[in-house]
């Protein structure tokens, strides 16, 4: 089966038909753990040519098509890549400019979009709950649909459960739920397009809590205030966002703080933002990712890439965009700087965890056959925002926050290739900004796109936070033995340090070029920086991490239960990897039976990238 000649993982012949609007009526079944109903699509008949349509699903039950509601036959064909799932392929005879396609289905238990939770696997041990996670490649298993960002598209949705749950999607709600008999009936809908990834729904015992004027934060009622409390900056971040970007368009920015399972730091849905409780720190200093998150408002959702090659387009620019935000949030340039210092030891490490001349070491690889969560790293969002800084380096800082507002708004609502995106920028600095052919051309452009390994770009950053950590990191290699006077002065130096720092001083620690530290030295430090006893999930996972290092095995009941109590693939990915690599058998042996115990209450994508690791 050809693949679209757009997207090399996708199906949908989005040439020829485009989605311009869908609408799901949705049964939410706790008890079967499928949502079961239909999606009616609008389509764009683009060629008018009566050609077969084709849409991507993976895992569904499809019970019937109808095209302008006539029954239709249809076929389901798979290929040989379980990832891409089966192309469903509907005749159409139709040449009127637009028609709809109507699809009755059923999702089933292989459906790695969604995530099903007991109550015992909740804060509040109750109720169960259902959340969705779609990108990259994922809506297929949630609804037939052109899974490809090229494919934009408004939807609007009634979903039907039981008059325990909330229910909450990207979208907004349109008014109360209706009832009928022991059910509701929750209505929404999503004005602006989207591609399919960014189709999210979540159900369970949720309370919301306002936290600014067009923000509420959802989570269970246990979590609820704590949330609140730590994410009361939303608006600033907004705001701050505004400034850089132009409008917030979307209405509504809410929050919802998910169980631990959820694998990632943060997801961008719009209209509300999933974000992981490992978060939930107490001094708001992991708020960053909400600011980074903010920033996808603008660069992924409204401004889009045009296919999963060109990721970086949505995570280069937000992390750009992030880092403008926390400079005008602490008002200083020198944080920004830290920050763009943290995110090169981030590239590096990835770079280092490929290898060198890996093909995902690219800014835009292949991925061609290719799986896009196996490339999932820090890559798009280090090098592409290092590529931004090094042009704003060449340009002007000025300059660049000028492009990025006419940017945004030439490309609202589209979806882009990094050729069309160079084109543009091309074209902006030499017009506008006066800016010479020969500076633009001076930019290996090639290697920044096609490179395999860092670019040797020279930026004049402040290094002033940096180097305090790097200085401190630098007195414990050389301990051996711990005096006294050696407690004082690494607490002292420890105690005056910003959050970001202390951060920073744990991946510095576990950096490739850091030796094993001395075991007595170990003990030393969790006790004096307070690791052993730390509820921080940043601080735990760096200080786990440079134990495994070190083959410390004070902590290996500790390594065990964090990796149990949380699914965010931040940590345990490499968690699981350096276990994985533990020159001890038991260790091994131990990290694969802990993997088979705990499968079935890890997320789908999760599960799937740690039995890789292990090779199960």
């Amino acid at each position: 089966m050809a693949l679209s000649t757009i997207d090399p993982v996708s199906y949908a012949n989005s040439e020829d038909y485009v989605t311009e609007h869908i609408h799901f009526e949705w049964n939410v079944d706790f008890d079967k753990h499928i949502i079961y109903g239909s999606v009616n699509m609008t389509i764009y008949n683009v060629t008018k040519n009566g050609k077969e349509m084709k849409l991507d699903t993976k895992s569904l039950e499809i019970e019937q098509v109808l095209i302008n509601g006539v029954k239709v036959e249809f076929k389901l064909q798979e290929e040989k890549f379980d990832f891409l799932g089966s192309c469903l392929i509907i005749p159409v005879q139709i040449l009127d400019e637009k028609f709809t396609v109507k699809v009755c289905y059923s999702t089933t238990d292989k459906c790695s979009a969604l995530q099903w939770l007991t109550p015992e696997q909740t804060c509040g041990k109750k109720y169960p709950y259902l959340f969705s996670q779609s990108q990259a490649i994922h809506a297929r298993s949630l609804f037939p649909c052109q899974d490809s960002p090229s494919v934009k598209s408004t939807y609007s949705a009634q979903v039907k459960v039981g008059h325990e749950f909330n229910v909450l999607m990207s979208a907004l709600k349109q008014e109360n739920p209706v009832k009928e008999g022991n059910y509701l009936i929750h209505k929404f809908d999503q004005k602006i397009k989207i591609p399919s990834y960014l189709v999210a729904i979540v159900c369970g015992n949720l309370e919301g809590r306002k936290i600014g004027k067009r923000s509420t934060v959802w989570s269970e009622p246990k979590m609820v205030n704590s949330a609140a409390e730590e994410f009361s900056d939303t608006e600033k971040f907004l705001t701050i966002a505004e400034e850089l970007c132009g409008p917030y368009v979307w209405g509504k920015y809410d929050l919802l703080v998910l169980p631990p399972s959820f694998p990632y730091g943060g997801m961008e849905n719009p209209c509300l933002t999933f974000v992981t409780p490992t978060l939930l720190v107490g001094d708001k200093s992991l708020t960053f990712v909400i600011a980074h998150e903010i920033s996808h408002s603008w660069t992924g959702n409204l401004v889009t890439n045009m296919n999963w090659e060109d990721f970086w387009l949505n995570e280069g620019h937000t992390r750009y965009v992030e880092r403008l935000i926390m400079e005008k949030y602490y008002d200083s340039e020198k944080m920004r700087h830290f920050l763009i210092d943290i995110g090169l030891a981030d590239l590096q490490e990835s770079l280092n965890a490929f290898g060198k001349d890996h093909p995902f070491n690219q800014l835009v690889p292949n991925l061609v056959e290719c799986d896009p969560d196996e490339c999932f790293s820090r890559v798009p969002y280090e090098k592409g925002s290092n590529l931004l800084f090094h042009l704003e380096t060449i340009c002007g800082k000025e300059q660049m926050l000028r492009w990025l507002k006419v940017y945004l708004d030439k490309y609202k609502n589209k979806s882009l290739t990094t050729e069309e995106w160079k084109n543009f920028f091309f074209e902006y600095m030499t017009s506008v900004e006066k800016i010479s052919l020969n500076v633009l051309n001076s930019v290996d452009w090639k290697e920044w796109f096609e490179g395999r390994w860092t670019i040797p770009v020279k930026h004049n950053l402040n290094r002033e936070f940096a180097v305090k950590v790097e200085n401190l990191v630098d007195k414990w290699i050389q301990l051996k033995e711990v005096t006294d006077t050696d407690k004082r002065i690494l607490l002292e130096d420890y105690q005056h340090m910003l959050p970001e720092q202390k951060y920073y001083f744990l991946q510095v620690m576990n950096d490739f070029r850091c030796a094993k530290l001395d075991h007595n030295v170990l003990d030393v430090m969790g006790t004096l920086y307070g690791y052993t006893s730390s509820n921080n999930s940043e601080i735990l996972a760096g200080w786990l991490m440079l134990c495994i290092h070190s083959t410390y095995m004070k902590t290996i009941e500790q390594v065990f239960s964090f990796l149990n109590s949380q699914g965010r693939l931040k940590y345990t990915k490499p968690l699981y990897k350096a276990l994985h690599n533990w020159p001890n058998e038991e260790i091994k042996n131990r990290t694969k039976d802990n993997y088979r115990a705990m499968k079935n209450s890890m997320h789908p994508i999760t599960a799937n990238m740690v039995q890789q690791i292990l090779n199960q």
